[in-house]
């Protein structure tokens, strides 16, 4: 098999990382980021090289485009590695340089990103399998321009294909790329397995005092009160209620940080405090920020909209979702990833199946 060609499109502190990831492992790692986002990486650009701090170290290549054909030019796997909110976006940047032998895997998807992406895609005529992971692989952040710390890498994370019907192509081709990637029989795993939906949106949302507070804060240490934890937990059996009657993977948040962390199985506040990886991560300031612009639209509002298909109840999803649209001032349900923008408004449960595995319907 021949080898993969990877272009990563991003610029923030996943896509650095997946850069660095790759580099330090000896894959030659193309990257290209949206020009109005590109200042931020001027240093990067210049350099040619990322540093990286943390579970890997050294300092790694980059080979950087301005241009999106240029980057696209002969790659096999696109890495798109940017907020959720981006992808719809990203489908139509892209459309017009993919080929056939290409797939591309969204790190992470979120909650239905593969279908929003296919979507888009086959209404300009594309069909290439779309993967999307659980969440992302590294928990990281940029420390300077030009530096990205990795506090941790996921030792097991999900992969899921649209249409599942080529997973094991799909697998085959990245692997070998990423160990720890593995796969589960659809998206629905990985999209109602989306971790990031429980623990970002109630911790911002349930501590806008103290990210409206203007100090430096551990986001994971102070946020991740008992009280607050208490609500993640309803919204994660919520979560999980949903994942069992579509007949998906059901896991609870504490086996994930299990099996991504390598962490002892205990209640989800002690395991959420004692993670090494969630050790230093520094809050942000104000409620415009990616835990809620991201994880409420691309992530609460279409489980909570997947929940009335299945016949599962979410009132602590739907508070979220409502306490988010009164601060940020924004109508999250009708903005958001509807059914209607995953292709499936309509279809009853044993439609979607078929759709899943397939990608068409006749």
């Amino acid at each position: 098999m021949r080898k993969q060609q990877v272009a990563i499109i991003g610029g923030g502190n996943g896509a650095l990382a997946f850069a660095a990831y790759f580099a330090l492992r000896g894959q030659t790692a193309r990257l290209w980021e949206f020009p109005e986002f590109r200042s931020s990486l001027t240093q990067v650009y210049e350099k040619k090289s990322i540093h990286v701090t943390g579970v890997f170290e050294g300092e790694a290549e980059v080979r950087c485009h301005e241009d999106l054909a240029d980057a696209l030019d002969g790659a096999t796997t696109i890495m798109a590695v940017l907020p959720a909110f981006a992808h719809a976006r990203l489908a139509l940047e892209i459309a017009p340089f993919i080929r056939k032998d290409m797939i591309l895997v969204l790190n992470p998807g979120r909650t239905g990103g593969a279908l929003e992406v296919a979507a888009i895609l086959r209404k300009q005529g594309i069909r290439i399998p779309v993967a999307e992971t659980q969440s992302l692989l590294f928990a990281c952040r940029r420390r300077g321009e030009r530096e990205i710390h990795i506090g941790g890498i996921k030792s097991f994370l999900r992969v899921g294909v649209f249409p599942a019907d080529r997973t094991e192509e799909v697998m085959s081709r990245i692997v070998n790329l990423i160990p720890p990637f593995r796969a589960v029989p659809d998206v629905l795993t990985t999209s109602f397995g989306n971790i990031g939906a429980m623990f970002h949106p109630a911790s911002a949302l349930l501590n806008v005092g103290l990210l409206e507070s203007g100090r430096t804060y551990d986001y994971y240490g102070e946020t991740m009160t008992p009280g607050v934890v208490a609500v993640i937990e309803k919204a994660d059996g919520e979560r999980m209620s949903l994942a069992r009657a579509a007949g998906a993977e059901e896991f609870s948040a504490e086996t994930w940080l299990h099996e991504s962390y390598e962490r002892t199985i205990e209640s989800l506040y002690s395991m959420l405090q004692s993670n090494p990886a969630y050790r230093g991560i520094a809050g942000p300031s104000g409620i415009r920020i990616r835990y809620i612009t991201e994880d409420v639209p691309t992530g609460l509002v279409p489980l909570e909209a997947f929940g009335r298909i299945y016949g599962i109840a979410t009132p602590t999803i739907s508070s979220l979702i409502s306490l988010a649209q009164v601060l940020t001032d924004t109508d999250y349900r009708v903005s958001g990833r509807t059914l209607e923008r995953l292709g499936i408004a309509g279809l009853g449960q044993d439609a979607i199946r078929l759709f899943l595995k397939r990608g068409f319907l006749s």
